[in-house]
Formats: structure tokens, C-alpha cells, sequence
């Protein structure tokens, strides 16, 4: 055998051999050439909601081969011979076959509509499911195909947005505000579904953000590079920008449970899917070649949050290759009537695949017939990707950044950046909505809708209310009424000040509140507030600590109120971050204690002498909190937080009193640490823990100490003992352990009849231990100077207070009740041990 070098030698016989077979191909491909070619592009999608259909098959009537259509629904197919049909099918779908026009270029179209797979056509032998053995295998190989076995990873993602009305009820559509849309939609463009039937655009954005995750411990950072959005009631899109980004689309089936609209799915690929799912094998095809298993996706549950769908899995690495799942209707969700998430996958050079294109389409049912539906349309790509190369830890210190010049509207920017073109309704739907935006009833709506959901009413560049606050009753004040503004970054970016005012009819004073805040960066988010107040107080329902539950703490300005007091109030804080996670808050204030009831303390404690009756209080303080895995967005100028997730969180405050400066009476320290944990326990639920602990070291009179909150009202707080009385309990430490426990649909939907309802089940149980040391308990004295008893203090013992909860949230979709029963210190007075609760809620 010759070797590379070698010169090749052919005979004559060899030379006429090879002149033959190059004629053959010659007046092959001549006549090839001459045959007229039938090339067929088109799309298939779902009948009534055009999703698009990946991965179906497509192929000439009677000709072997095909084709499959990509991620979106496209094809090609060509054939030199004669053709007279097309055909698509799909597992779960009825085969459609449309004629075709042989010996030119053609689009056509096909709408699959779906249909059960019938079970007597699968073949069933003996011994064990084999797509048993195919799951074991995606199981076993998941650290080599999870993209979190990389150290790090970042990516260009890109989104596309868009909520639709999709069904407009009868009622409705004889309405003046439709009629209008109606009529301005016909003038310009309008949209239509799959079935013709017309809808009406509300929202539609663009997104174009770099993704970044650093994995043990797992932490991520979106930049949001340009966002473009266009929405009914939307005028600044930089709020609504930050829940549009990769962050919360972030969706990997080889974890264990997917957190999908904050509610736990479990993955078709967990470690335990035996216990939810059954799987079949459908197909055996390939795929941008690599050989795959088609898998029928079974939960065995209806009433468990799992998919049912169809998924992809590499023969050879056992890795997803391409999933197309949805969650129905008969999940225990409010408001949707379905879920549907298709992802594609890719494998990198290192081994682990990462996601190239994932799509999500919900489909939002209104609440009865009179209430419009919306379909609600995700669409993500993500190219660019960079593997293995973290970033300094400081890089990670926010969650989310949007970066100078977001705001980006110029058409050629997004024709050139984005990944995936626009289609003549998205363009359409920009236009559309812009031109509705501006139909005065459509203002109207929209601003009452904001009213709704803030209790604010905002004007260019002031906000007025909340309106919770406007009104109230109580023996003190009266008929109370309040009025308050606030600026927005409108006014400024910077600067920012809000202001109230409030008057009592039965005792004549004004009340007011005057805050101002200079917010240095947003990166770190580091800000300077100041602030002056003088209004009623409550010992035990202090306004500056209750400031989150703000629907407690209205309805506690009704009726009697309890240990009242004008509190004047001045101070002024400084916030930054030191690291993601790491914030510390530096305070000082003075403020004055003018008690509405008989209070007294002794001035020189042990010593029963002479009795103040009220008293000026200046401390300064240093809070640290640390909850690595928060997220936080910007709003205007205020900065939320989102909530932690599966880290905990640590929060301590100390707190020195300084006597003599500004006025201040006494010299004290306090301390207090709190845990906050959230735990997610797969089909238990979700469960809440605040593990709190607090101690002041000095002996201050009693409203200076830990007066825990009770609640006399009838509505529910997470900040308060339920069936406590208001200053029931006071101490100078303390431990308190705070839990719930919320079950979803697990048990509930399990039960005839009231699974119906779509119930859940929640659990409470709170406890506090406390202790009041002779110091303090001395402090206070039993009668005044003119032998009038003074004001006392609950004291816990030994045994430490204890109520436990249970409760259904869910009802008619927005209302929770919990019931409370009191274990302990059933013997004190005007005692209630057991209690109901309300409460609001707006949940999935």
C-alpha cells in the first residue's frame, strides 16, 4: 500500500472506469438539474393558541425522510420528486396533510390541533417501564450536564414580553370603553388570535441584559443593558424593567423544584420523580444530530404542582435535550388556566448544557364570566455565553443593576441587538398600544387601577395619600383626619421628601410628620434621611416599628387606644452597603415621651424618690444585616426588597442611650438579634421562621424596654401576637420564635368536594419567652404622688407565652382566616383564647 507520499498509478482498465462513472454522475446531476424542484417553508403552531410546535415531523406524502421544525415552529423541506401533499405530525396531536403545488416555492401553514394519546397503540411487556431506566440514567448523570457544575457562567439574554386581553366577556363587549378600543384598534391594526378571534394589547417590552452566576454558593447579578417597554398605565418602564430580566425566568430542570409565579413544581428529572411522575417512551429521532428518547411526561397526580408534557433526553449523554411542558388547570393556582414552558438546550465544549431558547405562555382566566382573560407570552434567547471565569466577589454586591441609558427606544439599536427578529404583530402591538394609551378612559382606568394597588394618587411629580391613613375613630383624637404628599423622581432622582398632616377634632392638635432623604448611589445603594414627627403613639405599637405592616397599624388609630402618648420625635439615618448581602444602618434621635395616661417612674431608680412623668429619650444606633441571597429592586426612588430565599437572614441592632446630649435623660444599651429563614419543603409547602432575641442592659423606664405587640383588632399581622392584649407583656430580654407554615393545595386538594374550592391549609405557632430583671421591675411604682395608681406591666414567668394557629387562605381567591388558640396565661385579665383573623391577600 502506497504511502502518503506515494504517487497514485490507475491502469487504462481503471481510467475508463473512472471516465464512466463522472459521465454517469454528469447526466445524473444534468437531469437532476432539470427536474423542477418543490420547496415547501411554512410553520406549524397549536390550534387556539399559537404556540409554536418544536421538533414536529414534517415529510412529503409517500417519500421516505423529512424534516423537523425548529424551536419555533419553522421548516424547509425540498424534494426533486413529484409531490402532491404535505404532512406534520406530532405525538399528542392529530396528523395534518395539506396538497402542496409540485415544482415551485411555496409557504404554507399548519395548525395541529392536540388530541390524548390513545394508550392501545403503546406496547407494554413485561417486567419494568424502560423509560424507567432512561430517567435513572438523566440522574445519574446530572452533575456532568447541570450547567451549575460550572464555577461560573454569564450570558447576553434577551426578552421579549407581551400580555394580550384574550377574551373580552359578553357583557364587556357592549361597553362604551370596548366599543372605543374596538373602533381605534379596526383603524390601525388588529390582532388576532389563532381562532380570529381579536385581542387587545397591554403590555409589550424588550430586555437586553447581561446574566451573571457565580455557583458555591450560588449568587447572580442581571445588568440590564436597554429595556423598551410600552404598557397601559406604564410611564417610567424601570420598576417593571427589573421583573422582566433573566433573573426571574431563570428556569433549570435539573433542580429538584422549579420556582415558578413563587409557587414549587416539581422536576419531571428530581431525584424523587418516582413518587410524582410515570413516564413512557413515545419516539426514538434525532436532533441537530445527537439521538434522542421522546418521553411522555405523567404526573400521577393531577392535584400536585407538576408537569405533564413531553420531554427530549440524549441517548448518549443522557442529558435534556429539549423540554415542552405545562401545568393545567387542575393545579391549585388562582387566576391561571395554564402554564406552558418549552426550553431547548445545548451542549457546551466543557460537557454541561446550557439553555439557547426557552419560552413561556401563560394563560390568565378571569375571575367568573364577567372578567376579561389575558395570555401572557415570555420569550428568552441567550447567546454569548462565558464559562468558568467569575467575577471579584465585590461584582456580585447587587442583584440588579440597571445600567446609564437603559431607557434605549431607538428602533435600529434593537434591529441590530436583538436576537430574535419581530414579527408584524410585535411591531404592530408597540404602535398599537401607544395610540391607546392616550383614549381619556383609558387614563382613567389605569390611574384608578394605581390607586388600587399604592393608595396613592400621583400627579407629575407629587403623590397624595395613602389613602389608608385619611380617616379614623378613637377616644383620644377623635374623628382623626389626615392628608399627606410625597415627591417622586420626577421631582428629582436625588432628592426626595414627604410630609402629613393630621387633626383630631376632640383634642385640638396638629399632628405632622416631615421627612427628607439625599440618595448618594445607587451603587451600593447608599442614601441620608432625616425626619421630624410629632403625633399619638401607642407603648407597644410604636409607629416607627410597625412601618411595614401599615394595614395593622391603620386600624390601630381606631377605638380605645391603649398606654397613649404624644411622641415628638426627631431623626436622622445613614444606609449603605458594605457587600451584596451586607447593609448597615447608622441612626440618631430625640425624642420626647408626653403619656395620655397616668405613668410615672422613679428618677433615680432604687433610690424611690422623686417621679418623673415623662422624659426625653436621645440614642444613637448601629444596625447590621446580612441576607446574602435578598433581592432588592428601585422603584422611583425607593429601594424594595423582594424577600430572601434560601439563605437566611441575620439582622442585629444595637442601640446606646446617651444622656445629656440634646435633652437625654438616661444611659442604656440594647440589643437585638433576629434570624429570618424561608424554607422550601417541596410538596409540604413553604415554611416562615424568625427566630428573635433581644436584651437592655440598664435599668429605663418601661416603655424604653421590649413591650411585645398584641393585636386587639380583627385583622391579621405577622408582627403581632394575635391573642395578646395591647401592653400585655413587657421584659428587659427576651426569645421569641415565630413560625408558619404554608401547606398550598397538598392536603386540601386531596379532600372530595373541597378540592373544588381550591383551598389552603396555613399553620402558626408563636412563642416568647421573657424576663424583667428587680432593676427594671422597681423602676415603675404602684401609686403616683397623689396616691393615684400608676400604669403596671405585664410580666412573663417561667413558663413562656404560647399560641398556636391554623388557617385557610384562598377563599374565594383574595380572603385568609386564621384561627388562634392561647395556651398560656389564660388567668390574666380581658383574656380571649381563642381568636379569628382576617386578612387580604392577592396570591397564585
Amino acid at each position: 500500500m502506497p504511502n502518503s507520499t506515494s504517487p497514485i498509478y490507475v491502469s487504462r482498465y481503471g481510467q475508463h472506469q473512472t471516465l464512466y462513472l463522472f459521465a454517469i454522475l454528469f447526466i445524473w446531476s444534468t437531469i437532476a438539474d432539470a427536474q423542477p424542484i418543490t420547496l415547501v417553508r411554512g410553520r406549524v403552531t397549536e390550534s387556539g393558541t399559537g404556540n409554536p410546535i418544536p421538533f414536529a415531523n414534517v415529510y412529503f406524502h409517500r417519500e421516505a425522510g423529512g424534516t423537523i421544525t425548529d424551536f419555533d415552529g419553522n421548516f424547509s423541506i425540498s424534494t426533486h420528486e413529484y409531490a402532491d401533499s404535505l404532512t406534520v405530525s406530532f405525538v399528542g396531536y392529530s396528523a395534518v396533510t395539506q396538497p402542496v403545488t409540485w415544482g415551485i416555492e411555496q409557504d404554507i401553514s399548519f395548525d395541529l390541533h392536540p388530541e390524548s394519546i390513545r394508550l392501545d397503540e403503546l406496547i407494554f411487556y413485561a417486567g419494568e417501564n424502560p423509560a424507567f431506566n432512561v430517567i435513572r440514567n438523566v440522574i445519574r448523570n446530572k452533575k456532568l450536564n447541570d450547567k451549575r457544575s460550572f464555577e461560573a457562567y454569564e450570558y447576553e439574554s434577551y426578552n421579549l414580553i407581551e400580555v394580550m386581553v384574550n377574551h373580552i366577556p359578553e357583557d364587556m363587549n357592549s361597553s362604551r370603553l370596548i366599543h372605543k378600543i374596538s373602533s381605534t384598534l379596526d383603524s390601525v391594526y388588529l390582532l388576532r388570535d389563532e381562532g380570529d378571534n381579536p385581542m387587545i394589547p397591554v403590555f409589550i417590552s424588550e430586555n437586553l441584559s447581561r446574566y451573571y452566576v457565580k455557583n458555591n454558593p450560588e449568587v447572580t447579578k442581571e445588568e440590564i443593558m436597554k429595556t423598551r417597554i410600552s404598557g397601559l398605565g406604564i410611564e417610567d418602564g424601570s420598576y417593571v424593567a427589573q421583573f422582566l430580566g433573566s433573573s426571574f425566568q431563570e428556569y433549570n430542570f435539573y433542580r429538584n423544584w422549579l420556582d415558578i409565579l413563587d409557587k414549587d413544581f416539581v422536576s419531571p428529572i428530581a431525584d424523587g420523580w418516582k413518587i410524582y411522575y410515570d413516564f413512557d417512551i413515545l419516539d426514538s429521532l434525532a436532533i441537530d444530530h445527537d439521538s434522542c428518547y421522546l418521553l411522555n411526561i405523567i404526573p400521577r397526580n393531577e392535584k400536585d404542582l407538576a408537569f405533564n408534557g413531553k420531554m427530549w433526553i440524549t441517548k448518549k449523554d443522557f442529558a435534556l435535550k429539549q423540554i415542552d411542558v405545562t401545568i393545567g388547570k387542575e393545579a391549585n393556582l388562582n387566576f391561571i388556566h395554564s402554564i406552558r414552558i418549552q426550553q431547548a438546550l445545548e451542549k457546551t465544549v466543557e460537557g454541561p448544557w446550557i439553555p439557547s431558547r426557552t419560552r413561556v405562555t401563560i394563560e390568565v382566566s378571569g375571575s367568573g364570566r364577567k372578567y376579561p382573560g389575558f395570555l401572557v407570552k415570555f420569550n428568552n434567547s441567550s447567546d454569548h455565553w462565558i464559562l468558568n471565569h467569575s467575577k471579584p466577589p465585590s461584582f456580585y454586591n447587587s442583584s440588579i443593576e440597571l445600567l446609564a441609558g437603559h431607557r434605549e427606544m431607538d428602533h435600529e439599536f434593537w434591529n441590530y441587538r436583538r436576537q430574535d427578529s419581530l414579527s408584524t404583530d410585535d411591531r404592530m402591538t408597540f404602535k398599537l398600544i401607544d395610540t391607546l394609551r392616550n383614549i381619556p378612559a383609558i387614563k382613567r382606568y389605569t390611574g384608578l387601577l394605581k390607586f388600587a394597588v399604592t393608595g396613592y394618587v400621583r400627579t407629575s411629580k407629587i403623590d397624595y395619600g395613602p389613602a389608608l391613613y385619611t380617616y379614623a375613630y378613637n377616644d383620644i383624637e377623635g374623628h382623626r383626619f389626615r392628608i399627606g404628599i410625597r415627591t417622586n423622581e420626577y421631582l428629582s432622582e436625588k432628592w426626595y421628601f414627604r410630609t402629613y398632616g393630621a387633626y383630631g377634632l376632640n383634642n385640638d392638635r396638629l399632628k405632622y410628620g416631615i421627612y427628607g432623604g439625599y440618595i448618594f448611589d445607587r451603587k451600593p445603594w447608599t442614601e441620608l434621611m432625616v425626619g421630624k414627627r410629632y403625633d399619638v403613639d401607642q407603648v407597644g405599637i410604636q409607629s416607627d416599628e410597625l412601618v411595614e405592616n401599615y394595614i395593622f397599624l391603620a386600624f390601630t388609630r381606631f377605638g380605645h387606644l391603649s398606654q397613649p402618648y404624644y411622641n415628638d420625635m426627631s431623626a436622622i439615618r445613614f444606609r449603605s452597603e458594605f457587600s451584596r448581602g451586607f447593609t448597615y444602618n447608622i441612626f440618631l434621635k430625640r425624642e420626647t415621651f408626653e403619656p395620655l395616661y397616668n405613668f410615672a417612674y422613679f428618677i433615680s431608680p432604687g433610690n424611690q424618690g422623686e417621679l418623673g412623668h415623662n422624659y426625653i429619650n436621645t440614642a444613637a444606633g448601629l444596625e447590621l444585616r446580612y441576607a446574602r441571597d435578598e433581592t432588592f429592586v428601585t422603584n422611583g426612588n425607593q429601594r424594595l426588597s423582594l424577600g430572601i430565599n434560601r439563605a437566611p437572614a441575620v439582622t442585629m441592632q444595637f442601640t446606646q442611650g446617651i444622656a445629656g446630649l440634646f435633652g437625654g435623660e438616661f444611659t442604656y444599651r440594647k440589643l437585638v438579634i433576629e434570624l429570618d429563614q424561608k424554607l422550601r419543603l417541596g410538596f409540604l409547602g413553604t415554611s416562615f421562621c424568625r427566630l428573635s432575641a433581644g436584651k437592655v442592659f440598664n435599668a429605663v423606664p418601661y416603655p424604653l424596654l421590649f413591650n411585645h405587640i398584641g393585636n386587639e383588632t380583627s385583622f391579621y399581622s405577622t408582627g403581632a401576637f394575635s391573642t395578646m392584649n395591647y401592653f400585655e407583656f413587657a421584659s428587659d430580654s427576651y426569645i421569641s420564635l415565630r413560625y408558619q407554615q404554608f401547606m398550598g393545595g397538598y392536603l386540601l386538594s386531596r379532600l372530595p368536594l373541597i378540592s373544588k374550592l381550591k383551598w389552603r391549609l396555613v399553620g402558626n405557632a408563636n412563642m416568647l419567652w421573657g424576663r424583667m430583671s428587680n432593676a427594671n421591675r422597681d423602676h415603675t411604682p404602684l401609686v403616683d404622688e397623689l396616691n393615684l395608681p400608676v400604669e403596671q406591666f405585664g410580666i412573663l414567668g417561667e413558663t413562656p407565652f404560647i399560641e398556636l394557629g391554623y388557617g385557610i387562605e384562598n377563599i374565594l381567591k383574595f380572603i385568609r382566616i386564621d384561627a388562634f388558640h392561647r395556651l398560656t396565661y389564660l388567668d390574666n385579665n380581658n383574656v380571649h383564647p381563642f381568636q379569628v383573623k382576617l386578612s387580604f391577600q392577592v396570591i397564585l
